[in-house]
């Protein structure tokens, strides 16, 4: 990127011309990826001027030059196997390396009849995403979701995973797909979409990590279609590496008596944005967002949340819990938005935020947007330092300080982390969660 106006939009014009993107054969493809452009070049790099954005500066990444990575990037297996915490599980495994599937130490062996997993850019190929009204989240169209890095997203996606579960399929073993960073910067748009037919059920982990220190760029979309009583469990892992940017975008459109359970886990990289606008499109579904940021040293990680109650008895319930050390700062914007016709909806959401220095900052901002009397709905937000009270109960009781205060912010992540139903993805969060406050944040 070159700056954040005309040079910038000549850079990414001569990628979308000149590069030859993947999937050119899918004329529907071409003809969306310049519509996209079209719109970004309108509305270019979100802004602090857009209230959305506000906390938020994205002028160190729109300043920063990178390179769009096309090839195979190799990665030894014994480093790979180092990197990867679910590797003795056997999970079905999804690698990509700088943002390019790596065939070798993917494991996709084993799925459940009828069930697609494979890039995205081969599904379109082989018309399993067969059109833009396929490919499209038109319900999220217009949103606060669908801004220019969504846009920029489409225009030059270049890679990204398609799963599609069929109909009353569950699949017994979580899905784990892994983008890695390391050796050369690079600059990723990263396109996943995930189809969960009627009845079907999936555990599936997105985890971003950098192995190398070097300054790099995801720009990420998922998104997820849930029909009628589908379930997905969608835990994301963002451990970037400390100079990376990450801008990411779920989308999730929910069929009627369909759940849908989020839970965000971020710790790494130097700008990392987050948005999850989550539809309740029909009746009876049900959504769970919960996630867990630490910010340390000059990191900025932004957490927006955006429920829409667009149906009847619809239910949604929300916890993050952000931690800020050092000159970190966090963001948590949750708004719930409850439609007219949506009657006997029951929506609650709470933001727990601790500084663990006088030069960190957390900033959280609860919205509700109710359109009908029939609701239930409350949130509630907290901003604070650790409680001296109980540091001091811990020295009455032989406990060191430094020791103190590493147990009572472990302890408050840790409320959130017990939530999650899988036990070895609980256990191996607990380490990643542990490893950060021990090594890092320097309690």
């Amino acid at each position: 990127m070159k700056s954040n106006t005309a040079d910038s939009f000549s850079y990414y014009r001569h990628l979308l011309t000149e590069t030859a993107l993947p999937g050119q054969e899918a004329a529907w493809l071409a003809s969306l990826r310049q519509r996209e452009f079209d719109r970004f070049l309108q509305n270019g790099f979100p802004s602090r001027k857009q209230e959305d954005w506000k906390y938020t500066s994205t002028a160190a990444l729109a300043n920063t030059a990178f390179e769009i990575n096309l090839q195979t990037q190799p990665l030894d297996k014994n480093r790979y196997e180092k990197t990867n915490p679910f590797i003795r599980l056997e999970y079905h495994t999804m690698v990509f390396v700088n943002g390019i599937f790596n065939k070798t130490l993917s494991h996709l062996d084993n799925l459940p009849k009828g069930v697609v997993l494979k890039e995205i850019i081969q599904a379109i190929l082989s018309n399993e995403i067969s059109s833009e009204a396929q490919f499209e989240n038109n319900a999220h169209r217009g949103k606060p979701s669908c801004h220019g890095f969504s846009t920029l997203n489409i225009a030059l996606m270049q890679s990204g995973f398609y799963l599609a579960v069929p109909e009353n399929c569950t699949i017994e073993k979580p899905i784990h797909v892994m983008y890695i960073a390391c050796d050369t910067p690079y600059e990723a748009h990263l396109h996943n979409h995930i189809v969960m037919e009627k009845g079907s059920h999936a555990h599936l982990i997105e985890h971003y990590i950098g192995l190398d220190k070097m300054s790099y760029f995801n720009n990420v979309i998922s998104d997820i279609f849930l029909k009628e009583e589908a379930l997905l469990n969608h835990c994301k892992i963002t451990a970037e590496s400390e100079d990376a940017f990450h801008i990411a975008t779920t989308r999730t459109t929910q069929g009627r008596s369909s759940t849908f359970k989020s839970y965000s886990f971020a710790s790494g990289g130097k700008l990392i944005r987050s948005d999850t606008h989550t539809l309740l499109k029909e009746k009876e579904s049900e959504a769970l967002l919960q996630g867990v940021f630490i910010a340390k040293n000059q990191q900025h990680i932004d957490h927006h949340t955006y429920i829409e109650h667009a149906s009847e008895h619809t239910r949604s319930r929300e916890w993050y819990k952000g931690i800020a050390h050092d000159k970190g700062r966090g963001v948590f914007n949750g708004r719930v938005r409850v439609e007219k016709g949506a009657i006997g909806t029951s929506a609650e959401q709470r933001s727990n935020n601790l500084l663990l220095s006088r030069e960190a900052e957390i900033d959280t901002k609860p919205e509700l947007e109710i359109f009908n009397d029939d609701v239930r709905c409350a949130h509630g937000a907290t901003v604070g330092y650790l409680d001296e009270e109980a540091l001091f109960y811990c020295a009455t009781r032989g406990i060191p300080l430094k020791e103190a205060r590493f147990l009572l912010t472990f302890a408050f992540v840790k409320e959130v982390v017990d939530t999650l139903e899988n036990p070895h993805l609980r256990s191996i969060l607990m380490y990643i969660m542990q490893s950060v406050l021990e090594d890092q944040i320097q309690c």
